[in-house]
């Protein structure tokens, strides 16, 4: 198990993926994969008891911080300072949430790497009861709880 950790953990830090799925795992109790490879978090959800293997998420921290983030700007305690930062996108054909935000033009590609760009896909495929939390903490829960159902 050891070696094949190793390598994986040089993978997904040499390439920078924002997720990982890891399929037929064969993880239990005896695999101490709680502390996550650094800037990742892991979901897991093990597959003892059933047929198969388990499987396994990776989420990059800086994600689920951004989402956290744009939360606070759009809807929590920095609303007012972050007015100016996003723009709606405004429409009848909104799936998912009712609350999608649009994406800028940039010419640069430096420019794709801003908090405001990053975070607007993966907030417009945010389900309507998190991004319409009542408060950050319920927020905080409601986005836990999806990315870990993403396993």
């Amino acid at each position: 198990m050891g070696n094949k950790q190793e390598e994986l953990e040089a993978i997904v830090q040499r390439e920078n993926y924002d997720m990982v799925a890891i399929t037929e795992t064969w993880w239990d109790d005896s695999h101490n994969w709680s502390a996550a490879m650094d800037g990742y978090k892991l979901f897991r959800r093990d597959g003892q008891g059933r047929r198969g293997g388990g499987v396994a998420l990776l989420e990059k921290r800086r994600l689920h911080t951004d989402l956290i983030a744009a939360f606070q700007c759009l809807k929590g305690p920095y609303k007012k300072a972050g007015e100016g930062l996003f723009t709606r996108a405004w429409g009848d054909r909104t799936n998912g949430n009712g609350f999608k935000l649009k994406k800028g033009r940039f010419l640069l590609d430096m420019n794709k790497k801003f908090f405001t760009m990053r975070v607007v896909r993966h907030w417009n495929r945010l389900p309507r009861e998190v991004v319409d939390a009542p408060s950050l903490e319920t927020f905080k829960v409601r986005l836990d709880r999806v990315l870990s159902n993403v396993v």
